[in-house]
């Protein structure tokens, strides 16, 4: 294994690793050919941990599985490349943008490809320049010099932003970004533990969560961007259309009240993510919708419990458990120590240093949690040989890989070193120190 003979020529015991961090890829985190499996192999103690920013990622992405999501996103992207991908339309779209007054915000962003977390930016630059966007492909549909097939997809990208649909599902997405984003910066941090991110974890579940049950909240939401969108010029909301194969059996809706209704609650229910099924209108014809809106909040809050529910975090619940819980179960602790044998002491000794810890903190008001026990070890370091299997127990939790945010800076470090090394010395001479070497 080249990992591991790389880990040896740095005089670092393989046997000595406790963590392993990575991303979701295949190579790296196959449960059967994965590298972390073929590290737990030779070193079960070696616990994999999943990178929370990669993770929260792909709960983002997965909250946007619904088509009328997916499209407008795709609207966007689409919308913001054939804007960029002209010097003649940007140029134009920027003199727009100055004379619309935003003349420190005239970049428009595109979507980052992979990062979800990271598309706030664009969203932000999309909705604030939504007008201009429109105008910049009204201005671009009267270029005599514009193909046809472009003529027909800027059409096409007009349509499709005057819709309220399109403006709606944008802002939703909006909101979602701005709740995660502020999680996903604070995880990069060089110090971020596995205890940070626990606690974060539960901040955002219960957030998502009472977001996707605030049905109040939501037709709040929906009042405010239709609000937004009546001064963008944009189209008034519309039912989805009636399947073809049951047109006849839809019947007209005179009441406008009871049409604005309806739309208002459709859109209350696109917003929280109830999977949406029917609507019926005042004559009692029951009119089928083949949309069927998946769910956002509600769904990103249960992405975010499956992905941290998994069985490979139940150790580092143990570890946790072992500092902040002092009726932890007898079972609980035997499973900790058997997995751990070796690094934590005896069942008596350990239970023994517990009891004087849980003591201590009702003496001296201290916080039964990870960070007292590391504020008193700190402090006080006749604690720590006291404390000894405490002690370790608290670097066992706290050497646990959050993030691979670091490492990826370490690798982006050293390639601005080769590329400035090669600028300076060139390809050649710098294969053969590398021969050297």
């Amino acid at each position: 294994m080249v990992l591991k003979e790389a880990l040896v020529s740095l005089n670092l015991p393989f046997g000595n690793f406790r963590g392993q961090g990575y991303d979701g890829a295949a190579n790296m985190s196959g449960c059967e050919h994965g590298l972390q499996a073929k590290v737990r192999e030779e070193n079960p103690r070696a616990l994999w941990m999943y990178c929370f920013g990669h993770d929260l990622n792909l709960v983002v992405q997965d909250s946007m599985k619904d088509r009328d999501m997916e499209n407008a996103i795709q609207k966007m992207h689409s919308v913001i490349t054939f804007i960029k991908a002209s010097p003649k339309r940007y140029e134009v779209f920027k003199k727009m943008a100055a004379q619309e007054g935003h003349y420190d915000r005239h970049e428009i962003r595109p979507l980052c490809p992979t990062r979800w977390v990271m598309r706030l930016a664009s969203v932000d630059s999309m909705l604030l320049h939504y007008t201009t966007v429109l105008m910049q492909l009204e201005t671009a549909l009267d270029d005599r010099e514009l193909k046809p097939d472009k003529r027909a997809e800027t059409q096409a990208f007009v349509r499709s932003l005057e819709e309220f649909n399109t403006y709606f599902c944008i802002r939703t997405f909006q909101k979602l970004l701005l709740i995660t984003n502020p999680i996903h910066v604070m995880c990069q941090a060089k110090r971020v533990t596995v205890g940070n991110v626990r606690s974060w974890v539960q901040s955002l579940i219960a957030t998502l969560s009472g977001i996707g049950a605030d049905e109040v909240g939501a037709a709040f939401f929906y009042q405010e961007v239709k609000a937004a969108a009546h001064k963008l010029w944009i189209d008034e909301p519309k039912l989805p259309g009636v399947p073809r194969a049951r047109r006849g059996d839809a019947a007209d809706v005179d009441d406008a009240d009871e049409i604005s209704n309806r739309i208002e609650e459709l859109y209350v229910k696109i917003f929280i993510k109830i999977r949406y099924y029917e609507l019926c209108n005042s004559k009692q014809v029951s009119i089928k919708l083949q949309h069927c809106f998946c769910k956002v909040f509600s769904s990103a809050a249960t992405s975010l419990i499956l992905r941290y529910s998994r069985q490979d975090l139940r150790m580092t619940e143990l570890l946790r458990h072992s500092i902040e819980d002092p009726d932890m179960a007898e079972a609980e602790l035997t499973e900790l120590i058997t997995f751990y044998d070796g690094d934590l002491p005896s069942m008596e000794q350990f239970k023994w240093e517990r009891q004087a810890w849980y003591g201590r903190c009702d003496e001296q008001v201290i916080e039964k949690t990870w960070e007292g026990l590391r504020k008193v070890l700190s402090s006080e370091h006749g604690m720590r040989g006291m404390l000894k299997g405490m002690h370790t127990t608290l670097v066992l939790y706290l050497v646990l890989p959050a993030t691979t945010c670091e490492a990826e800076r370490s690798f982006s470090m050293l390639r601005w070193l080769l590329t400035y090394i090669r600028s300076m010395q060139g390809q050649e001479k710098l294969s053969g120190l590398a021969i050297l070497n």
